[in-house]
């Protein structure tokens, strides 16, 4: 639907301008919720999207006679989407694509910024990483898939109890021995089973999209953590083919691993910018047998390969109260998520990989790398090494499933770091030194 004021002037100048983003509401409503009120309250917020008015550049609507005789800049709606998360009833994602008329007179002025935009939230890794060379002088190296390569020797027989849910792109099923589709886990009536919580997009299909095959790349590396049995995998396709998603997407398919008791989340994804409610909601509960394990989250400048082990450490990448990134970032309000960074060096002298962020309040723990490829992880199906805070997270889960598996679940996070042997939390398993200066919480990491 369209609307506009009639101009002061004659013939005024009509511009209608498109958005290619979307407005994007996500609401949520109390558990117990009537079927009732959860309607009122969808209604009242497509009846507040439906009345929209874009702000002039003071931070007030424009009227008519403001601005020089300008008039105000209306909106309206020429499509609006409701998705209602499909294992949460309270969880729905109200989208609108906005139609903008600017009726002021002989000038058109640049459409305003949507009043709300959706959180993006993305895979926070540089895929295509650059050769080594000086800053400013390396060329892109674009990441593909190696033709014909699988992922072989997953240990043992499956494990029940263990159960890795990978929040990501999917998985590729065709990267790896085909016993990977046995470990995929489903629910008891298999048809019923959720693999893709996008809005609009088939729940049945997880396939991993994504041209570096992010998700696929997550799941391996967890994989070569596991030793005896192997757990079952939740695939949560979570991100997009561009490696893309939103506050709804994790937050759905995070509900539907809590539902069905995943032992262990994977979540190589975030966001930067303020806490959001509808997050915190989902990422804060306390649940005795459910660890989340989030990326600590990258640098978002170009990647120089010639510096990922660089020192000193990037001021810039210290998370802080006005430099945060969430999920990661929950770390310091609920015991049951843990946040992740990559760490180089030596027991002597350790700190950060230079691209990734770091915190002695809101990382818990590191990964050191303590083999050859300095910040670097080879996975088989790839052609060029990977880097960044999403490939050390799923070390971490791996680790903790593995731990799960052979030693039963444990009542507190604590429990499960001094479990995988974790420097501090835990010196009766590791007599390792603490650092002296901490990038983590208490400066805890394990080696990989």
């Amino acid at each position: 639907m369209v609307f506009f004021m009639s101009a002061c002037k004659p013939r005024p100048k009509i511009t209608v301008f498109n958005f290619p983003n979307y407005v994007n509401w996500n609401v949520t409503t109390r558990p117990g919720a009537t079927d009732d009120e959860k309607k009122r309250s969808l209604d009242s917020v497509i009846a507040y999207i439906k009345e929209l008015k874009y702000p002039d550049s003071t931070g007030k609507e424009r009227e008519e006679g403001n601005n020089g005789g300008r008039l105000h800049i209306s909106s309206r709606t020429d499509s609006i989407r409701v998705y209602t998360c499909p294992c949460d009833p309270n969880l729905t994602n109200i989208t609108a694509n906005l139609i903008v008329i600017d009726s002021s007179g002989d000038t058109t002025m640049k459409p305003p910024p949507p009043p709300k935009t959706p959180t993006v939230i993305q895979a926070p890794t540089t895929p295509n990483l650059p050769t080594s060379g000086s800053e400013g002088e390396a060329d892109p190296v674009v990441q593909s898939i190696k033709k014909g390569v699988r992922i072989k020797g997953f240990p043992g027989a499956i494990n029940k109890q263990g159960i890795l849910a990978i929040m990501d792109t999917g998985l590729d099923t065709a990267l790896f021995d085909p016993q990977i589709r046995g470990m995929i886990w489903q629910e008891p009536v298999p048809g019923n089973t959720l693999y893709n919580f996008l809005p609009g997009e088939d729940p049945k299909i997880l396939l991993d999209d994504n041209s570096s095959k992010h998700g696929s790349a997550a799941t391996a590396i967890a994989l070569t953590q596991v030793t005896n049995q192997s757990p079952r995998i939740m695939v949560l396709k979570v991100l997009d083919a561009h490696g893309h998603g939103s506050v709804f997407s994790v937050s759905c398919g995070l509900a539907y691993a809590r539902i069905n008791n995943a032992s262990v989340i994977n979540a190589s994804l975030g966001y930067y910018g303020k806490k959001d409610s509808v997050f915190s909601r989902y990422f804060t509960k306390n649940y005795d047998s459910t660890v989340i394990v989030a990326a600590a989250g990258n640098d978002t400048s170009k990647h120089d390969a010639g510096k990922l082990c660089y020192h000193p450490v990037n001021p810039s990448n210290e998370l802080k109260k006005d430099h945060l990134f969430f999920p990661a970032c929950f770390s310091d309000s609920t015991e049951d998520l843990i946040s992740v960074t990559g760490l180089t060096g030596s027991k002597e002298d350790i700190w950060p990989c230079y691209y990734q962020n770091y915190s002695d309040v809101f990382v818990t723990l590191g990964v050191l790398k303590s083999d050859t490829g300095c910040c670097t992880m080879n996975v088989p199906f790839l052609t060029h090494p990977v880097e960044g805070s999403s490939f050390v997270a799923p070390v971490v889960s791996g680790r903790i499933v593995n731990y799960i598996i052979q030693n039963g679940f444990k009542p507190t996070t604590k429990l499960y770091l001094q479990g995988i042997g974790v420097a501090n939390a835990a010196p009766s398993v590791i007599n390792e030194t603490t650092p002296p200066v901490k990038y983590t919480v208490r400066g805890q990491y394990i080696k990989n």
